[in-house]
């Protein structure tokens, strides 16, 4: 009976000593998910930060072209271009006085 029991206490050892060799490779295989994970996050957070980055000059360019083209008509029909400001600022000072009544 002594010697089962020191059987038994043998194979229990060996049995926790795989159990801590399979904790240390879940270990190290979890770190691995996550670094693979935050290295992918990395990944897809700098190609939206491109296409952020594009959009935002295209628009730039879009507003820029816009502006000089105003800044044009404005050059060219100066007399109509006060009289089209008038106009929108009349009926922006109509509306506003239609909405605070």
């Amino acid at each position: 009976m002594a010697a089962a029991n020191r059987t038994a206490g043998v194979a229990d050892h060996s049995d926790i000593e795989a159990i801590r060799e399979d904790l240390a490779t879940l270990k190290s295989d979890f770190g691995s998910l996550v670094t693979d994970l935050a290295e992918g996050g990395r990944h897809a957070a700098q190609k939206s930060a491109q296409a952020i980055a594009g959009s935002a000059k295209s628009t730039a360019e879009h507003v820029k072209a816009a502006h000089s083209a105003t800044c044009d008509t404005v050059k060219q029909h100066p007399m109509a271009a006060v009289l089209v400001a008038a106009g929108v600022g009349a009926i922006a000072a109509r509306l506003l006085m239609k909405n605070s009544r």
